[in-house]
């Protein structure tokens, strides 16, 4: 009895060291899932708010996983803005990117600007009434029009600290230039990512848009200029 005894002991003891064993591996797999989703699925955000981080968030493939108000939200942090005083643009904060890190940046703000261009083009010709359509066409010539007052006093309030530095020149001389300026390859894939990125279906209905747009400023006294409609001179 001794012995039979002994033996069910070893057989239960065996038994349970493999079940051990085996919710061992069962735990430490559920924890590798479980962190592999949770850096899989949380919501990238930069490291920290400072305009280069930003910048840099904006360039890496984690951006396209936010909503589209999420990025338009990061993409106006890094708008100057002039009411505040702001008048520095984007380009410096991208002065310690690489190339490839500027034609990301590029890429991933060509592809929101896409994604919202197309929202309101299928907003806009699913307007069943031409007064719908006036209506809405009238909001978007007064948002750019709002749009172009800004860049204006932009442009003044960075005239006038240009002209400051210049004149605090001891030697007069300028303050040199150190935006990284595109280089011809950079250039040349953003025209490849602005043609691949949109279907000749969506060009077509977005230059049936502009056109209807230049008509409808001409018809209510704007004129229709590269930097977006102005009101006539009268």
């Amino acid at each position: 009895m001794t012995c039979t005894k002994k033996k069910t002991e070893k057989k239960v003891m065996a038994k349970r060291r493999k079940m051990t064993v085996a919710a061992t591996v069962l735990l430490a797999g559920a924890i590798a899932i479980g962190t592999a989703s949770y850096h899989a699925f949380r919501k990238p955000r930069p490291k920290s708010d400072r305009p280069e981080d930003i910048a840099k968030f904006v360039a890496s493939s984690g951006f396209n996983r936010l909503s589209a108000a999420e990025r338009q939200a990061y993409l106006r942090k890094l708008r100057p803005d002039p009411a505040q005083g702001q008048t520095q643009s984007r380009r410096p904060r991208m002065q310690n990117m690489s190339g490839e890190e500027r034609s990301a940046f590029m890429a991933n703000m060509m592809r929101l600007f896409e994604q919202e261009r197309s929202r309101r083009l299928k907003k806009y010709f699913a307007l069943q009434t031409q007064e719908e359509k006036n209506a809405f066409l009238d909001a978007e010539l007064a948002k750019m029009e709002q749009r172009r007052a800004e860049f204006e006093k932009l442009r003044r309030q960075r005239d006038a600290e240009r002209k400051k530095r210049e004149a605090e020149n001891k030697n007069g001389q300028t303050v040199a230039n150190t935006r990284p300026r595109p280089s011809e390859a950079e250039r040349a894939s953003r025209m490849r990512t602005r043609t691949e990125s949109t279907s000749p279906e969506s060009r077509a209905m977005n230059n049936q848009y502009m056109r209807d747009l230049q008509s409808r400023a001409k018809a209510t006294g704007r004129s229709f200029g590269m930097r977006g409609p102005r009101m006539a001179q009268r």
